[in-house]
């Protein structure tokens, strides 16, 4: 899920999110996961705005414009 950069702020994503969390809810999941990718920073932070814990940190496990970045795991129990 994203929301584009000229709209961010506005709080699109917290009702996106909301919606999803009663969506999950109704059809019974109870436990969330994501995964961000280290230094998105702003993801991060509503991600964790959100209600997601950080669960661990897998090492160099995406290649980004050649690099390899690591990646943050979270998880939400609804």
């Amino acid at each position: 899920m994203g929301v584009l950069e000229d709209y961010q702020g506005q709080g699109i994503a917290t009702k996106l999110f909301n919606k999803a969390f009663e969506w999950a809810k109704e059809v019974g999941i109870s436990r969330l996961g994501l995964t961000v990718m280290k230094g998105n920073d702003k993801a991060f932070n509503l991600y964790r705005k959100m209600g997601f814990v950080l669960e661990g940190e897998r090492v160099q496990s995406l290649r980004v414009g050649g690099e390899f970045v690591n990646e943050y795991y979270l998880y939400k129990l609804l």
